[in-house]
């Protein structure tokens, strides 16, 4: 948008074709990253106060990839209903162009109400490893 008076319109049809030159940004951009989160809330499994307790969630992007991102989790909420320290593990597996599988796993006293978990998926093209830069 070029420098002097503008009206209202001016402005409107500057960001119409902002909008239009982000959209061909993100449709042509090699990159491709997805977000998510996800409430656990499987009590009848995660409530069960013997021995180990496993509970999945099947999760879908919202496009796909082109080959199999890399996954990253993170727990975002959790309640439990007894004053022990809670244990839980995460594990990913079934990573494919379309999703991939969350597998919540606790054990021993560890009752739990819920459980909020994020998820980031990344494009594996857009990973450097510094030690591939390295002369």
């Amino acid at each position: 948008m070029s420098k002097g008076e503008k009206s209202v319109l001016d402005f409107i049809a500057w960001l119409s074709d902002l909008e239009e030159r982000v959209e061909i940004l993100e449709a042509t951009s090699p990159f491709h990253i997805d977000t998510g989160k996800i409430l656990i809330k499987d009590e009848r499994i995660l409530m069960d106060k013997a021995g180990v307790r496993k509970t999945s969630r099947q999760i879908s992007f919202n496009l796909s990839f082109l080959k199999p991102p890399i996954i990253h989790i993170a727990l975002t909420d959790i309640a439990s209903k007894n004053n022990h320290d809670p244990s839980i593990q995460f594990e990913v597996t079934d990573v494919t162009e379309e999703g991939f599988m969350l597998i919540a796993t606790t054990w021993q006293a560890s009752n739990m109400h819920h459980l909020g978990v994020s998820w980031l998926a990344i494009e594996q093209n857009i990973i450097v490893n510094s030690a591939d830069n390295e002369g």
